[in-house]
């Protein structure tokens, strides 16, 4: 009877250890899957904000290029006027129209010309004026 005892309280015992071993293992598991799910959430994050800066960049970029591409155009129309601007966006026609399309045309058409001139920042007399004195 005492063998019997002795083996029911070292099963109890082992049991317990058992038990604890478990408990402790499913909560090291359970640490470990918290941590990497905040590592997840945390990239996720990082992520995302890399996702709206560059969708940002990229709106910039095409404004830009939208800009640089009117600017060559009313560029091509007073340096050659209107007839070159459209003779001009008949040889583009059915391309999608980039800036180097319309730089090539203005170099093209200017090639051969002896002169260019360019007057910067002059809208008014005064300043004009004024940067004549600075000089």
């Amino acid at each position: 009877m005492a063998e019997t005892v002795v083996v029911s309280k070292a099963r109890s015992m082992l049991r317990g250890a058992i038990s604890k071993a478990a408990s402790a293992a499913a909560a090291a598991k359970l640490s470990l899957v918290m941590g990497v799910q905040k590592d997840v959430w945390f990239i996720q994050d990082d992520l995302k904000t890399m996702q709206a800066f560059l969708t940002a960049a990229e709106a910039t970029n095409h404004r830009d290029m939208l800009l640089k591409i009117e600017m060559l155009k009313d560029m091509i129309m007073q340096l050659l006027g209107v007839e070159s601007l459209k003779k001009c966006l008949k040889e583009i026609e059915g391309k999608v129209m980039q800036v180097k399309h319309l730089v090539e045309y203005l170099r093209k058409e200017l090639k051969d010309k002896r002169y260019f001139i360019v007057l910067d920042d002059l809208w008014t007399l005064d300043k004009a004026y004024s940067r004549k004195m600075d000089c």
